[in-house]
């Protein structure tokens, strides 16, 4: 999608810790040249779903909403956001919310043409395949013969 930039993102939940790397994560970007990109984590699609999260967290974990020693979010703030909502969040960054918006745009445009896609997706496989070389793809090979060799055994 980035056809082989970087970006550096950048989130406010309203948790502290990122309040404080922010001005760090922006000023690295402007020194290295990185160009900054706006995300938001999104753990379910409303603000009013923030209640629901932790009661789902309880059943995954075996807890209960009143045990202290649970695993909590430490924001209602995990949810999408409209781009008013980000634009409003984000007031000095407005180049990196079009960035944002960009690459949601030729994100739509990959995923409504299946030839675009598929393209995509068999560049990444070449891109595997010459991480992992050709000696893990001819054992897979390998592997393949030699069960369709035990399935032609048994079916004589």
């Amino acid at each position: 999608v980035c056809q082989g930039d970087s970006l550096k993102e950048i989130m406010d939940h309203g948790i502290s810790e990122e309040k404080r790397l922010l001005p760090r994560i922006i000023d690295m970007s402007e020194r290295t040249g990185v160009p900054l990109v706006v995300t938001n984590d999104c753990h379910y699609m409303r603000r009013e779903d923030a209640e629901t999260q932790e009661v789902l967290m309880c059943i995954q974990t075996g807890k209960t909403l009143e045990d202290d020693q649970r695993m909590r979010m430490s924001t209602s703030e995990l949810y999408v956001k409209s781009e008013a909502e980000m634009r409003q969040l984000f007031p000095d960054q407005q180049e990196a919310l079009d960035r944002l918006c960009a690459l949601i745009a030729e994100l739509r445009s990959i995923l409504a043409d299946e030839s675009k896609l598929i393209g995509i997706i068999k560049e990444e496989m070449l891109d595997i395949r010459a991480k992992f070389g050709d000696e893990r793809r001819t054992r897979i090979e390998e592997a393949e013969k030699q069960e369709k060799h035990k399935e032609e055994i048994m079916h004589r």
